[in-house]
């Protein structure tokens, strides 16, 4: 095959750089010249492209897995042919695998909270895979994945099965060291085959070494290669108990592994579901507390990013923070060698803190809000606003769309989201009839998503505080008031396209409502117009959490609408903030019982994320000053560091909040003295300001997102010709 490298395929792929080569072919790094992304590319060697019965079995297959949409498995974009050869294309994971992970940790074992994260993903990401009728057939550490954010993906389906087929695609395709006896045999598989491929990685994690190494007592029988000895081991040899080689894994954690690798098919677990219960249930931990992502690299670059050039003489400063900020545009295997250098360069310019000092984390000063141990409630003097240096973020080219020309005067109120493919869901009040509309679309092309009817014949007025969010990445789950009758509703999109609707509340008197869709519950809060907090899930009333959340008395509440925040960390736990006794606030809940914190003067109209490794992160409007600011709450610390993002003119109001895949904050904002919407993008101590659309009164209002390229995109509302626009940046 000629080289690839440099040549456009399909007049879309850029084939930018050789990756690696596996079972199945080569893998290149592509560049989708369309979406504006990269992609893995796969080339299929010729013995299976070639071949015109297994080419065929590969495109139905590829069909099938083109509709798996799940947050913790990587999105297929779909198999296909040129210049001779055939390949697979699927998103680009900038991360490493679980296999380097072991690698790093020289096979020594995992702590079973560490071990049960990946668990805990990888069983979401089979179960669904399930339910559609799909097992995978090569679960193994090699094809898990984990990118900068820390999500975690489960890739390569390429020798998938439908649940209706007998046998892989590829006959005994596979890898040896996790392939259970029934798919070593060509035998019927089932659910129950992967699951035995999730109990040899368990196992492998939490003793460092795999239940079959091909050097057991008998394996000779199977044959002269190491490849043959660990097949027959598979089929003939009762696996070790993993507490020989860890005596600390607990007696119920070793009979369910034991347990997933079964020789009989029948006597393992059903469901990924119930292999991962029964793995919670005999490690003592609950679902709830597993969190939802890898902590890998993060503390690492914490402490670059944000420790040490605070270590550093002021004339230093900047030149240090330059060279870190370099590091959020590299992939992850290359941050370590960005800390050698720092360090490198920290030393010789004659810097004595020793590196314990440098690298050391910052003690608390209070008990670490991780641990969700109940405190007393703490009053925070917000930090001085640091200086800000010039440093170097990411420059976007703007596009504007329109997404209603205003025919029925969409109203103020806005929501939007991105799911994993890169798709828009707009929702927003339609203010001439009184309605919600909600569509779906790239930017240029809009449509209503389906039914809408069926949600607008409820009453009058239905629409206000429209807030949307995405369950698992894909499926549109919306809060909203119908103000004539008091009530807040709850609804989501089900797959047959019909609503499934709920009444959060009757009698209700509110200035906000808010939907967050947990990964099992769905969770809400609101605002009264008496004070109080409510808040509730989808098995739980809506119940009273805090009260004298009252706006100032110097604000004029603009169209009944005065916002609160809320998120949930990695946990699900809810945070609230709000504005109450002239300080904006925070709760969130441990336990049974809510906690309090303070975190600055004068805020109001809070916008809220919680990242990856569960730091906090609030943008607000500051009314006395006039000022939009931003607070950070680092996991594990009690005190806010507080930022002045822009003060040049009355700026920061409704602002809306995203973090970024490389842990870059966007911000949208309205300027009242300019009519305009505004963008800022940085962190701590250096931002970028730009002026997005002036066009008119536009920005008052905004919903902005930011798509898995970490481009921000950003709904707005239009006021003079009552127009919603969408602008979409790309990185320059």
């Amino acid at each position: 095959m000629a080289n690839l490298i440099g040549q456009t395929l399909l007049e879309q792929f850029r084939v930018d750089s050789f990756v690696a080569s596996g079972g199945m072919g080569a893998v290149y790094r592509v560049w989708d010249l369309k979406r504006n992304a990269p992609l893995a590319m796969k080339v299929l060697h010729s013995e299976f492209a070639e071949n015109p019965s297994i080419f065929k079995r590969f495109e139905r297959e590829a069909n099938a897995l083109k509709k798996l949409t799940h947050p913790n498995i990587v999105p297929f974009y779909g198999l296909y042919q040129t210049m001779g050869f055939a390949f697979l294309l699927e998103l680009f994971i900038d991360g490493p695998s679980l296999t380097e992970i072991i690698r790093q940790k020289q096979r020594q074992p995992f702590p079973i909270e560490e071990a049960l994260v990946y668990m805990k993903a990888l069983c979401a990401a089979l179960g669904y895979a399930h339910t559609h009728g799909v097992v995978h057939c090569d679960v193994k550490p090699a094809n898990v994945m984990i990118d900068r954010g820390g999500n975690i993906f489960l890739t390569d389906f390429g020798i998938l099965r439908h649940s209706e087929s007998t046998s892989t695609s590829l006959g005994q395709a596979g890898t040896p060291a996790y392939m259970p006896p029934e798919q070593i045999l060509g035998s019927v598989v089932t659910p129950a085959t992967d699951i035995y491929s999730l109990g040899v990685m368990l196992f492998e994690m939490l003793t460092g070494q795999r239940p079959f190494l091909g050097q057991e007592a008998g394996t000779e029988k199977g044959g002269p290669t190491l490849r043959e000895r660990i097949l027959y081991a598979h089929l003939h040899t009762p696996p070790p108990d993993p507490r020989t080689i860890n005596p600390s894994i607990p007696e119920a954690l070793s009979k369910v592994i034991l347990k997933s690798l079964s020789k009989d098919n029948s006597e393992r677990f059903k469901t990924t579901a119930e292999f991962f219960t029964a793995v919670c249930d005999a490690s003592g931990l609950s679902y709830e507390t597993i969190r939802n992502r890898a902590a890998l690299f993060e503390a690492l670059e914490e402490t670059l990013v944000e420790q040490v050039p605070d270590q550093l003489p002021p004339t230093l400063q900047e030149s240090v923070s330059v060279v870190i900020q370099k590091a959020r545009s590299l992939p992850s295997r290359q941050i370590i060698g960005l800390a050698v250098l720092v360090l490198f360069v920290v030393l010789l310019l004659g810097i004595r803190s020793s590196l314990a000092t440098i690298f050391a984390p910052p003690t608390p000063t209070n008990t670490p809000r991780a641990t969700r141990t109940p405190t007393a409630t703490r009053t925070l003097t917000p930090s001085p606003t640091p200086t800000q240096t010039p440093n170097p973020f990411p420059v976007f080219d703007w596009t504007r769309y329109v997404v209603d020309e205003g025919n029925d005067e969409p109203g103020l109120y806005i929501s939007m989201a991105i799911d994993a493919h890169g798709k828009y869901y707009l929702a927003y009040f339609l203010d001439r009839i009184d309605k919600l509309n909600i569509v779906e679309g790239d930017g240029k092309t809009w449509k209503p998503l389906s039914n809408l009817r069926q949600l607008n014949g409820e009453g009058d007025h239905l629409g206000f505080y429209i807030n949307l969010d995405l369950l698992n990445g894909e499926i549109p789950y919306l809060s909203y008031f119908i103000s004539d009758k008091n009530r807040g509703r709850g609804v989501y999109l089900t797959s047959n396209g019909t609503w499934s609707t709920a009444t959060i509340s009757n009698n209700l008197n509110i200035y906000d409502l808010r939907v967050k869709a947990g990964s099992d519950l769905q969770h809400y809060a609101a605002l009264s117009k008496n004070g109080d907090i409510l808040y509730r899930t989808s098995n739980i009333k809506m119940t009273k959490v805090d009260s004298g959340a009252l706006p100032p008395s110097s604000i004029k509440i603009n169209f009944q609408y005065f916002p609160i925040a809320f998120a949930l960390d990695s946990s699900q736990n809810p945070y609230i903030c709000f504005f109450k006794a002239d300080q904006l606030q925070c709760i969130y809940k441990v336990g049974n019982s809510w906690q309090h914190m303070n975190v600055a003067e004068n805020g109001i109209y809070p916008s809220l994320e919680i990242d990856s490794a569960d730091n906090l992160h609030l943008a607000f409007y500051d009314y006395k000053e006039k000022s939009l600011r931003y607070a950070f709450l680092k996991n594990g610390s009690s005190k806010w560091t507080i930022d002045t993002i822009d003060s040049k003119g009355d700026v920061g109001w409704y602002p809306s909040l995203g973090i970024d895949r490389n842990k870059l904050v966007h911000i949208s904002y309205y300027d009242a003295d300019n009519t305009s919407l505004k963008y800022a993008i940085g962190k701590l101590g250096g931002w970028r300001i730009d002026t997005i659309d002036d066009d008119g009164k536009v920005g008052m209002t905004s919903s902005l997102a930011i798509d898995l390229q970490n481009n921000p995109a950003i709904a707005f509302y239009e006021a003079e010709r009552r127009r919603i626009y969408l602008s979409i940046g790309h990185q320059k």
